[in-house]
């Protein structure tokens, strides 16, 4: 890794993510290859003209600073967030991998709260099984708001959020991430 004040490193992000993913990622399935792509984007695909256009657009997401967040890990409002975002990332390979890579000046990345989401997730859940009301979609239409006004940038980011996730816009080239850990679900 170079060296912090010559490469202009502000931050280290830990990124999970199942095995399959990672490996489809290094073999060019996933783009060209040579970079972690941007894959997810924050509306859920929920279309709106109510959102920033910027909503739209696909982002890395992970932790900032330390690879299992406090804030995560022993959240008094949501008890076994860590253990369900674990199962998410996994999919059914239960496995995962941990990556870390350094946060550049150069690159375009913000926190959100997701705890905003989270409050909403029996909600989510029904609409990813087709099966949400009219008041679940009403009660995520207001949900998406909050959520996306909680965005700042990293470098602004002063630790008032409950569930603070890192997210990244620009692809992270291979070279810049190491494996840090493999572990079963």
């Amino acid at each position: 890794m170079p060296d912090k004040a010559e490469s202009n490193i502000i931050y280290t992000a830990y990124h999970y993510t199942s095995d399959s993913n990672w490996c489809f990622t290094q073999a060019g399935y996933f783009g060209d290859g040579k970079h972690l792509q941007p894959y997810r984007n924050i509306t859920g695909g929920i279309k709106t003209h109510d959102f920033p256009n910027w909503a739209y657009d696909d982002y890395i997401f992970a932790f900032l600073n330390e690879s299992i967040p406090e804030s995560w890990k022993n959240n008094e409002e949501f008890p076994d967030i860590w253990e369900r975002i674990m199962r998410h990332v996994a999919h059914a390979d239960f496995l995962v991998r941990l990556l870390k890579f350094e946060v550049t000046t150069k690159d375009e990345v913000y926190i959100m709260d997701w705890s905003h989401m989270e409050r909403v997730r029996p909600e989510l859940t029904r609409m990813g099984n087709f099966m949400a009301s009219k008041d679940d979609i009403s009660k995520i239409k207001l949900a998406i708001p909050k959520y996306l006004q909680s965005r700042v940038p990293v470098t602004e980011y002063n630790g008032e959020h409950n569930l603070p996730e890192l997210i990244i816009k620009n692809p992270i080239p291979l070279e810049r991430i190491e494996e840090i850990e493999e572990f079963e679900i």
